[in-house]
């Protein structure tokens, strides 16, 4: 038939419901269709099964390929997947799965039965998993992620020895994963040896970065990814925002990756405009979750931020200001300068999904906001005590709006362990967690995390 993507949360025959993750599902098909390239051929999309509406239909065609490639064997092996007549099957469930025996995705991650595949889209809850490589480094253990994991999975489905031959099956999926390990440049896996288990964290990242970056290993997006990892994912509650920012983020950015895979304008756009920026911003910022008190060292590293591209004038920061201000609250924004159609589709996509994304806004947009707001006042500025303290009330008043009311069941004992992962200094985390506390116990969430500024 083809290959076909899980949209409803699946059910088992014992009644078990493996909660379902379509939009990630769709990202990891994206990188093996580019075959771990960013070259995606226009060709590759899906549409809603006509006769079931529980799954879509995935298409892809990218022409005669080269088999002594790396790249080019992804992209046939999924071709030809599409193209046969089994009904190939992807379930991509979260990382609040249980399987039906009992086990978790940190155990079980994968699996293939017949031409269906399950696969956690999770990465193990954002623990990220590990293989043997073939390299005889760091005791053989190496990176893997959810894409990887769900091409072996497919080429199980693919060879489908049945239950006779379970050996030459694994080692022929084994081999089929390496084409793609050795596409992205992760070392390979030893073909003899099974073992894998959760515990190797950066497997998974911003897929627009990656694809504007041009590598799921590039400088910005190995900054990005450490970000996350050393901030987000070290308390319960900072492990919950992630997870509901990264929810909100999928809805919209495979589709935005789809776009700048075909445009090398838009990417270009989005690295400088989007990557750069937020990346250089966060830094600074964990700076000051290290030393809260060091305002003038905060105020350096804010100018030398800003000197890093000298490009961006005060109307283009300004524009970008106002643009980001349109788009969080659904509105159309003004024409901007270098605007072709597919960053006005981006445009379009963003203002849609944005006003329902309140943890992209604030974990996203803020910090961007911030750095154009800075970009306008300390552009032929010196003064690095002055950016330090205008820095310091930015990232105070930007904390402060956290969307607290979608994370739970909230104890001071969670809000405790939150903010002293945020900052390092005793007294700068007791005062966001008195904050925070206070929000809480009025139940007070009718602060946006997102309202205009008076730009200077």
């Amino acid at each position: 038939m083809t290959v076909r993507i899980r949209e409803a949360d699946y059910v088992t025959a014992g009644g078990s419901v493996y909660p379902v993750r379509a939009d990630m599902a769709r990202g990891h098909l994206m990188i093996i269709a580019s075959g771990g390239t960013m070259d995606l051929e226009p060709s590759f999309g899906d549409n809603l099964d006509p006769g079931d509406p529980n799954f879509s239909i995935v298409m892809y065609d990218p022409g005669p390929q080269d088999l002594t490639t790396n790249p080019g064997r992804v992209r046939q092996r999924l071709k030809d997947m599409v193209d046969e007549g089994a009904d190939n099957q992807v379930i991509g469930v979260d990382g609040s799965t249980i399987w039906s025996d009992g086990s978790t995705v940190e155990t079980m991650p994968a699996f293939a039965l017949g031409n269906t595949v399950f696969y956690d889209t999770s990465n193990s809850n954002g623990a990220g998993r590990w293989i043997i490589g073939i390299n005889g480094i760091n005791g053989n253990r190496e990176c893997t992620n959810p894409a990887v994991i769900l091409f072996h999975e497919l080429a199980h489905a693919f060879h489908n020895h049945g239950p006779g031959d379970p050996v030459t099956e694994e080692q022929e999926a084994i081999a089929d994963e390496n084409w793609l390990r050795e596409a992205l440049g992760l070392v390979p896996r030893d073909p003899d040896r099974r073992e894998g288990g959760a515990g190797c964290p950066g497997g998974d990242c911003c897929i627009v970065a990656t694809v504007a970056c041009g590598s799921p290993y590039a400088p910005s997006v190995n900054r990005l990814r450490r970000l996350r990892d050393d901030v987000l994912r070290h308390s319960t509650l900072g492990a919950r925002f992630f997870d509901e920012l990264f929810r909100e983020y999928y809805a919209f950015s495979v589709e935005i990756a789809r776009i700048l895979v075909r445009d090398a304008q838009a990417r270009a756009q989005v690295e400088q405009w989007l990557v750069r920026p937020l990346v250089g911003i966060l830094e600074v910022m964990k700076g000051y979750r290290l030393a809260p008190h060091d305002v003038k060292g905060l105020g350096g590293n804010l100018l030398a931020l800003l000197r890093e591209n000298p490009a961006a004038t005060p109307e283009q920061a300004r524009a970008a200001c106002h643009l980001l201000e349109a788009l969080a609250a659904g509105g159309a924004a003004d024409e901007v300068a270098d605007d072709n159609e597919a960053t006005r589709r981006i445009r379009a996509l963003l203002a849609s999904w944005l006003p329902r994304s309140p943890h992209v806004i604030w974990g996203i947009l803020g910090p961007l906001r911030i750095h154009g707001a800075a970009s306008l006042r300390f552009a032929d500025n010196t003064d690095a005590e002055a950016a330090g303290r205008w820095l310091t009330e930015r990232i105070d008043a930007w904390l402060r709006t956290l969307p607290l009311h979608t994370l739970g069941e909230l104890s001071p004992e969670l809000i405790d362990e939150f903010a002293a992962s945020l900052f390092a200094e005793e007294e700068a985390r007791r005062a966001l967690s008195r904050a925070w506390r206070e929000r809480h116990a009025r139940r007070d969430e009718s602060i946006a995390p997102f309202e205009p500024w008076s730009l200077p």
